[in-house]
């Protein structure tokens, strides 16, 4: 077994566990207001998935071979004009935005499986964080993207997922069921994602699985890659984090006026969407050739 992966086995289980409280409490219990909801997602995204595009220096030094200040500056500006491009992007096309913005999510999630998953495994697996909640929360689903993309254009998209859902569930229950004969876990992994997101509404859902699952897992796998200490990647991420909160307190400070949930979903989705287009651009060159570290880092 190679270094490291007892902790993401472990990372798995917890994940696991935490979605069957997820799943429980949405079963069993009251809603919350959408707005205590929203503030709740958006506190635990910063806090605890945020992170792990934090590190995104490690990969840039490990390929990249920044290591002068001025190259640095020319990283940090590409990678600040990238997301900025990517904000624009949203603002003159909303609705191509969200398509393209739920697109790469089904890429860059379907990264989080661990061993020698297959091609069906890992889309059906990143897929079902997009699809899966139009089994019951159509309604749900049809006001956030509203809000990100307006109301015609995302009633286009929630059908499509509409159209989508059960063919997508059937499918990834035979992919399930196959990789359970050979890897439990990655099978059990699958299995609660899907669970998660039909069961759990949208914004609940993706908060857990967004950061117990992919942030955690990107972090564990970032610190096995780098061989760092613990306490030197935190001292990585705390410049990038804090530049984060700055430019998110000033987008807060000059975006549109509109009610306060409205604004807090747009900032939120958004922002990470402009920062999951650089990062994929660093991060997933490492992650298609299996997380090894690089031969001459």
């Amino acid at each position: 077994m190679k270094p490291g992966m007892p902790l993401l086995r472990l990372q798995g289980f917890i994940f696991v566990g935490l979605t069957v409280l997820t799943v429980l409490i949405s079963l069993f219990l009251a809603p919350l207001e959408p707005s205590t909801t929203l503030l709740f997602a958006s506190l635990m995204i910063v806090a605890l998935g945020v992170p792990h595009g934090a590190l995104d220096p490690i990969f840039a030094v490990t390929h990249k071979k920044i290591k002068s200040k001025t190259e640095w500056v020319i990283f940090l500006s590409g990678y600040l004009l990238l997301s900025a491009a990517v904000v624009g992007f949203w603002k003159i096309s909303p609705l191509f935005f969200l398509l393209s913005f739920l697109g790469i999510s089904v890429f860059h999630f379907s990264g989080d499986l661990t061993g020698n998953a297959t091609l069906a495994e890992r889309f059906f697996y990143g897929g079902s964080v997009i699809v899966l909640p139009a089994l019951i929360h159509q309604s749900e689903l049809l006001r956030i993207f509203s809000i990100l993309a307006g109301a015609p254009e995302s009633l286009f998209i929630v059908k499509i997922l509409e159209l989508t859902v059960w063919p997508w569930v059937i499918c990834l229950l035979a992919v399930a069921i196959r990789c359970f004969q050979k890897d439990r876990q990655r099978a059990l992994e699958i299995s609660s994602v899907a669970l998660l997101m039909i069961t759990a509404e949208p914004l609940l859902g993706f908060t857990v699985f967004f950061c117990a699952m992919h942030s955690a897992r990107h972090i564990l796998r970032t610190q096995q890659y780098a061989q760092l200490a613990t306490k030197h990647m935190i001292k990585i991420a705390a410049g990038p984090m804090v530049a984060v909160l700055v430019i998110g307190l000033a987008l807060w400070g000059v975006w549109p006026e509109m009610a306060f949930e409205e604004s807090l979903l747009q900032i939120i989705f958004v922002g990470l969407a402009a920062l999951t287009v650089p990062h994929m651009l660093l991060v997933e060159r490492v992650r298609l050739s299996g997380w090894k570290q690089a031969e001459d880092s």
